[in-house]
């Protein structure tokens, strides 16, 4: 952990004075490009020797990943064409349309519509026990 500390370190400061030159919004830039060009071989690196692979993470996150972007979209899309300036009421209503075409998008598809009845499920068990 100690050497993998030293080599995320390094990427990220490399990203850091590669993007200082575009101010704050280049330091983002730059610390999100680190974080996306290290994901693999982090992921290398923690599930090494275990039974879980890169792929295998990959194709789990995959539908959920999509279902964020199309969400991320849509709503940016809505807020354009309804030009919402008020901060709280963007708060408000992106959390909305955000959550719904989300969660839409999980009960269309078997697979998710299964793990979210899952979770569903394992919310309420917790619950009740807490409630014993």
């Amino acid at each position: 952990y100690f050497k993998w500390g030293i080599w995320n370190a390094v990427v990220v400061i490399f990203a850091f004075l590669a993007g200082i030159q575009w101010g704050v919004n280049g330091v983002a830039i730059g610390y999100a490009l680190a974080n996306y060009i290290i994901l693999v071989p982090s992921l290398q690196f923690c599930f090494k020797n275990t039974p879980v692979s890169v792929s295998d993470f990959f194709k789990t996150i995959a539908p959920v990943t999509g279902f964020s972007l199309v969400s991320g979209v849509a709503t940016w899309i809505l807020f354009k064409e309804l030009q919402v300036q008020h901060p709280l009421t963007q708060i408000l209503l992106g959390l909305i349309l955000f959550g719904s075409i989300y969660l839409t998008s999980w009960m269309l598809m078997k697979q998710t519509r299964m793990q979210l009845y899952g979770i569903w499920n394992l919310i309420q068990t917790i619950v009740y026990k807490r409630t014993k």
